[in-house]
């Protein structure tokens, strides 16, 4: 029998190598996190610390924000896992007001200042292993961990290829722009209850480049009934299916500050908005969360 791990220490030991990646951010150091974090999801799937998930809609069925037709909001301050549970079940999602502060913002900024001076950008694997693990201590020092463990039910875990910042050119001549309307739930596979995190770096949406959503909650994935994950082509969903479900109600376009987020689902449509001029470079970060045991196969959950 393997023995079990110190989960405890192993998060202790994170804490310090991170400390230490700081200082000196490469893949030399960035590696044995990584392998930290992949065994802690490794000892959730080999029975610590697991329960029998319980899905966040049997679990929260009151609407705190009855009667609110645009999307909820709330402050950091008093954001919590049944606030979001509310949001997203009965309103597809919720905008946090000031999650990261101005010192959180800057320390993911230096990342990406950094990634861009070494002319990582489009060395994908590299540019989002820098990133990864600074949003990791963001998301911890802001308590955001701490509700996806209470919305999950249970032990959350990242999702590795799909914890990153985004960086866009607001251009609006651009031809292909952004990504079409679109649900997740086809990519996972199945309805996982994953929560995304989306984060605005820099100023957005209004005029300027964001994010567009459709403020209600979806009870399956529009356009997409087959078996198993669709490939990562949104192509491959029905597009004239989408796009009668957005045209049955008016989609929003939020208005964020740096260190503002929203967070929805993998049944919540949303699609990137074309800006009108061009107002240089837009940074956002996103990151998936799930519950241990629904993380999508062929993929690196990280646990913390």
């Amino acid at each position: 029998m393997t023995d079990q791990l110190n989960l405890s220490k192993t998060r202790q030991e994170i804490d310090a190598l991170c400390d230490l990646y700081n200082q000196s951010p490469c893949d030399e150091n960035a590696r044995p996190i990584y392998g930290k974090m992949s065994a802690i999801a490794a000892a959730y799937r080999a029975g610590q610390n697991q329960g029998t998930f319980v899905s966040p809609e049997d679990r929260y069925q009151q609407d705190v924000f009855a009667g609110v037709i645009k999307i909820p909001e709330v402050d950091a301050l008093e954001f919590t896992a049944e606030k979001l549970a509310s949001a997203i079940l009965f309103h597809g999602a919720l905008i946090v007001r000031g999650l990261f502060d101005s010192d959180a913002v800057d320390f993911l900024m230096e990342g990406v200042r950094y990634a861009e001076k070494l002319e990582l950008y489009d060395d994908k694997d590299s540019y989002a292993q820098l990133h990864l693990l600074k949003l990791y201590q963001v998301y911890k020092s802001s308590g955001l961990l701490g509700v996806m463990n209470e919305y999950q039910g249970g032990q959350a875990v990242m999702m590795a290829e799909r914890a990153r910042i985004n960086r866009r050119l607001t251009d609006p001549s651009l031809v292909h722009f952004g990504l079409p309307w679109h649900q997740d739930m086809p990519f996972f596979g199945r309805k996982s209850f994953a929560v995304n995190c989306w984060s605005a770096l820099t100023d957005c949406g209004g005029d300027n480049i964001g994010l567009r959503i459709v403020p209600r909650r979806l009870d399956r994935a529009i356009g997409w009934d087959h078996e198993g994950p669709a490939a990562l082509d949104y192509g491959a969903v029905s597009r004239e299916e989408i796009m009668k479900t957005v045209q049955q109600g008016k989609n929003v376009i939020p208005v964020f500050k740096a260190g503002d987020a929203i967070l929805f689902d993998e049944l919540t449509l949303h699609g990137t908005k074309r800006p009108k001029y061009d107002f240089g470079v837009r940074y956002t970060a996103s990151t998936w969360f799930f519950h241990w045991s629904n993380s999508p196969e062929r993929s690196i959950p990280l646990g913390f």
